[in-house]
């Protein structure tokens, strides 16, 4: 039920009336709910710069980057991610907690999900193995994407926090699964190659920082976990930093702290998502 929005069949008022503020709360976001739709949670996103001489040819924000970043969700539906079914729709902005701080008025991007029953990873006190190896198949695709998008190019989903992401159902299915909840389309792409004096390789560091990123992430995971691990995205991570070609500098000193992060999981020698195209 997703639908990619469309800047000239914007409403001229919330998605659908009546609305209620939400106990749901969120960085940049403000949620509503509807007694006529209890099943349906509303996030109010943030303001597009419509008419911003500033961002109207910029790939980081305004309708554009709404598109891609539906298409890069899409594509990790298509991976095996499962994503809580969203319509993205432009209405007009109620005041509210958005990037601008002025909603009012303003064309924005709200997100109609069905409500999961469950609990975000980051506030389940203690994993298990079912748990764990779920959340281990979500953030191999996940990673999955990254990569392809440095090595093919295309954008990614760039907000990777196990905070985005819940374990429970969704209305008409009893099977507990790993849900991606923070469905605003975020994307981005790689920067291209580029040395800089001091050798450094602005490409090369920012995946480094992003694998450091991840790292940390799974490794919150995992010390509530009682020993199971994100073993195939730690070997995904373990292919990727074992097979870079490095500019010496600072993204050789990164590469050298991810593989002391990747220590224990160092002696795996394929990951099994070698073979992503």
């Amino acid at each position: 039920m997703e639908h990619t929005p469309d800047a000239h069949h914007a409403p001229d008022q919330l998605p659908f009336p009546p609305l209620e503020s939400s106990e749901m709360k969120g960085n940049n976001s403000t949620f509503y709910e509807s007694p006529d739709h209890p099943d349906l949670l509303v996030r109010q996103s943030y303001a597009i710069p419509v008419g911003d001489a500033r961002y109207e040819k910029s790939d980081l924000s305004g309708f554009k980057a709404i598109a891609e970043g539906k298409k890069a969700l899409d594509d990790l539906a298509l991976r095996g991610v499962h994503i809580v079914p969203t319509l993205h729709v432009i209405g007009r902005g109620e005041p509210g907690n958005d990037h601008s701080g002025d909603a009012m008025g303003k064309p924005m991007l709200y997100g109609i999900s069905q409500k999961i029953t469950g609990t975000a990873l980051h506030e389940i006190p203690t994993l298990d193995a079912e748990t764990v190896a779920k959340a281990d198949e979500t953030f191999i695709h996940t990673l999955g994407q990254a990569w392809d998008a440095y090595q093919h190019g295309g954008q990614f989903w760039d907000d990777f926090k196990i905070s985005q992401f819940m374990y429970g159902t969704i209305p008409g299915s009893s099977e507990k699964e790993v849900y991606l909840v923070d469905t605003e389309p975020h994307s981005r792409a790689w920067p291209d190659e580029e040395v800089e004096q001091g050798a450094f390789n602005k490409r090369q560091v920012r995946l480094f920082m992003f694998l450091s990123y991840v790292m940390d992430e799974i490794n919150e995971l995992e010390a509530k976990s009682q020993g199971n691990k994100c073993s195939k995205t730690r070997a995904l991570i373990t292919t990727i930093v074992r097979d870079m070609d490095t500019t010496p500098g600072r993204a050789a000193a990164m590469r050298d702290e991810l593989i002391e992060h990747l220590d224990d999981e160092r002696d795996i020698p394929v990951s099994p998502y070698d073979d992503v195209q």
